[in-house]
């Protein structure tokens, strides 16, 4: 259905500054061999879902690569290629809906040729470079959600089916893309790059990806009364009822997501713990507490639980703070046995949290077969400590946040739990 004649172009004449790759673009070229290759972008996902399996397996027992600085300049890449993506995609996509109409801009493909051609077929092949993406979950032992994969993978497989086709509606597709990309991996390289952002700018990003969605649905909706009503739109139903569904199942996974990580009563940016003065006077009454006990003598401390005594309830549990416990119970879910991913899982999702505590924490996952432990009421009463020991698999979690960094470091002995090896 590709065409390579158009009523109305926006051609090089019409840009201030054409570079010589973008000139020598060569549309029939770019089109004829996505035609013949379009499937491969199947090849491309099963080889993709079969690397996160092989290295997730390799990773299961190794230590996770820090890859700091290569993950900095990875995003800072990928943000100043959808920058550029943008500026070189707006001013076609304001002529084709101002100096033409807004039905032009979803049914007429004229932005396959030219400056905009190129930066197409650009967007496309970037899709297979994202997979990028993963790689770094993977080789960091980050977690792996649905969303990531399943997006990379269908993304993949509608641009390219798309593009064999020079659907019109992807003017507005890829613009989009380009735009929430832009803000999503400067938003990424500034988290790489240990500079703290707030809540609100994660926020943002998010909801930009769900109004992408939105805007996704709706013109698909816009196609379908053309082309129902006999109108002509460059765009094959096949591809059509394609773009419907996978842009509703992503509005759908980006909600859900938003909620998850904003919304819910467990997000990771809940603050509703910390500044609470009523907290803060715990922590305080805890501190002397705590200081006696470091400095009692060892034989005097009682065991609270053994993990040899029977007990009825699989995970014993010695946590207050109900944020802490959900991740830490999401954590054991998703990852147990292995100890590496699951402190890995609870240190990613409380990062936002430990930052803002601005102060020093313990955070531990450990397999042990006998543990004894010593646990002082107060630190059970406290917002600011977790323990978790689950029968099941001989695993420990703590999460414990040190109160006062200098009365501590008058002892050499900085522990609130002993395990028995």
């Amino acid at each position: 259905m590709a065409q390579y004649d158009y009523e109305r172009t926006y051609s090089l004449g019409n840009d201030s500054f054409v570079m010589p790759f973008e000139k020598n673009f060569d549309t029939r070229r770019s089109t004829t061999w996505m035609q013949e290759n379009w499937y491969h972008s199947f090849t491309w996902s099963i080889g993709y879902v079969a690397a996160i399996y092989v290295g997730q397996k390799i990773m299961r027992n190794r230590a996770s690569f820090k890859l700091d600085t290569p993950l900095l300049l990875w995003n800072l890449g990928l943000a100043i290629f959808s920058i550029c993506g943008v500026l070189r995609m707006t001013p076609e996509m304001y002529w084709s809906i101002f100096d033409n109409s807004m039905t032009y801009s979803i049914c007429s493909a004229s932005f396959s040729m030219g400056v905009t051609g190129f930066w197409t077929e650009m967007f496309a092949m970037s899709k297979v470079a994202e997979f990028g993406d993963t790689a770094f979950i993977v080789l960091r032992k980050r977690p792996l959600i649905f969303l990531h994969w399943y997006h990379h993978i269908t993304v993949l497989a509608y641009t390219w089916h798309a593009y064999k086709d020079h659907t019109a509606s992807g003017r507005w597709f890829i613009w989009m893309n380009y735009m929430v990309h832009a803000v999503m991996y400067s938003y990424y390289a500034l988290r790489a790059a240990k500079i703290r952002v707030p809540k609100f700018a994660a926020m943002i990003t998010t909801i930009l990806q769900i109004l992408q969605m939105v805007g996704g649905v709706s013109i698909g909706i816009a196609v379908y009364r053309i082309k129902s009503s006999g109108g002509q739109c460059q765009q094959t139903w096949e591809n059509l009822f394609f773009s419907f569904g996978i842009y509703f199942s992503y509005f759908l996974l980006f909600c859900q997501f938003f909620y998850k990580a904003y919304l819910s009563n467990n997000n990771k940016y809940d603050k509703k713990v910390v500044g609470d003065k009523k907290k803060s006077d715990e922590i305080k009454s805890f501190v002397p507490k705590v200081m006696a006990d470091i400095n009692s003598n060892d034989e005097t401390i009682e065991p609270l639980q053994s993990a040899s005594q029977p007990s009825k309830q699989r995970r014993q549990w010695h946590c207050e703070n109900e944020y802490i416990k959900q991740i830490v119970e999401d954590a054991l879910t998703q990852y147990s046995p292995d100890v590496d991913l699951i402190q890995q899982y609870v240190t990613s999702e409380m990062e936002a949290y430990l930052l803002e505590s601005q102060t020093q924490w313990i955070m531990t996952a450990i397999k042990i077969e006998r543990s004894v432990s010593f646990i002082d009421d107060n630190a059970e009463k406290s917002q600011w400590f977790c323990s978790m020991y689950d029968q099941e698999t001989s695993i420990r979690v703590n999460v414990i946040r040190i109160y006062n960094a200098n009365e501590f470091s008058r002892s050499r002995r900085l522990s609130v739990l002993k395990h028995s090896l």
